[in-house]
């Protein structure tokens, strides 16, 4: 499975939005600033937005102090509710599509293939992953890189 840049920059998106939430819930953030911040067309960013706030995991605020705020708290938000938005279903290889058990038309050895399996198996573990992570992880583990100290060596 290929993570496109449109499911990297939904992901910062929602991230920013989580920390918007957790400082101040009803305020939304503005998609110009995210776009100014990390360099990320204002365009594009609008195309995810929108394709997030069909999905109701964002809410879209119209007006001069407009934006975007969560629907959901951060801990109820997984990686997988956000590349299932963008990307569509979980899926590695033609024949392990997350939730397709039809066999795939390209594949002319599907039933001789013992591979599948092991592609299924490998789709089912990227899923659980994506699953099992929310954007309060994410920003946990932000904060954690924060708190670290790097020690420089004493100059001599």
């Amino acid at each position: 499975m290929y993570i496109t840049k449109q499911s990297d920059y939904a992901v910062i998106l929602m991230t920013r939005l989580a920390e918007q939430y957790l400082l101040d819930k009803k305020q939304p953030y503005s998609l110009m600033q995210l776009s100014r911040e990390y360099g990320i067309s204002f365009y594009f960013l609008q195309r995810i937005a929108r394709s997030l706030r069909r999905a109701k995991l964002v809410q879209g605020i119209e007006g001069r102090q407009g934006g975007y705020r969560l629907l959901k708290a951060p801990d109820k938000v997984t990686l997988g509710d956000i590349v299932r938005v963008i990307e569509g279903p979980v899926s590695i290889m033609s024949c392990a599509v997350e939730g397709c058990n039809d066999v795939p038309e390209e594949c002319t050895r599907y039933d001789a293939c013992v591979a599948k399996f092991a592609w299924r198996e490998l789709q089912e573990m990227v899923a659980a992953y994506l699953d099992q992570h929310s954007l309060q992880d994410l920003l946990n583990r932000k904060g954690e890189k924060k708190k670290a100290v790097v020690k420089k060596p004493a100059k001599k």
